[in-house]
């Protein structure tokens, strides 16, 4: 004969349900929680593994992004208005001018102004140098005189430098400022300086 003590620790109670979408009668174990629907337990957890992955991801992606703009520029020019959206200048050329100086000189009666600074490519692959355009200004934002320069130099290895020099007879006597860019990618303005 068996032990009724020993019957009672293997007993369950169950309590009688409704079979989910069949209307029929079934049962549940007491104090265990109603069985979730698989797809919707499914849907669940890819929605949670969506939201982890796009929450590790938008940093790395902008990471990525910032890292590699100027080749995203490059590929698709109109990205360019994005990052400049977000702060974030980008130099589409993979050069720049470095320590760009202008000064007004004088050779009797004659003024000229003589705009001296080196083309830098601060990228890791050769690069085409573009011809140079110079724009006088005056005021914030008045363009007086436009002229192009030849590049000094057709391309620049990774690292290489060189310089550059324009010269312009009898400027506009309201001169203020001297822009230099590259095929309207980037620049470097500064203030004119009196004659030496």
């Amino acid at each position: 004969m068996s032990d009724p003590s020993h019957n009672l620790s293997a007993a369950a109670e169950y309590r009688i349900v409704p079979a989910r979408g069949t209307g029929t009668m079934g049962t549940e174990m007491l104090g265990s929680s109603p069985r979730s629907n698989p797809v919707q337990s499914r849907r669940w957890s890819i929605r949670g593994v969506a939201t982890i992955l796009f929450c590790l991801g938008l940093p790395g992606g902008a990471y990525a992004a910032i890292t590699h703009a100027p080749q995203i520029v490059r590929r698709i020019p109109v990205s360019a208005g994005l990052f400049a959206l977000a702060g974030y200048s980008v130099n589409r050329t993979g050069l720049e001018f470095k320590s760009v100086t202008s000064r007004l000189l004088e050779d009797g009666d004659i003024c000229i102004l003589a705009v001296e600074g080196t083309v830098a490519n601060i990228e890791g692959q050769t690069r085409t140098v573009p011809d140079l355009r110079l724009v006088i200004m005056a005021g914030a934002s008045q363009e007086l005189y436009s002229w192009t320069v030849p590049s000094p130099k057709a391309r620049l290895a990774a690292g290489e430098s060189v310089l550059f020099r324009a010269r312009l007879v009898a400027p506009p006597a309201a001169s203020e400022r001297i822009k230099v860019t590259f095929s309207g990618a980037s620049d470097t303005s500064g203030r004119l300086k009196g004659p030496r």
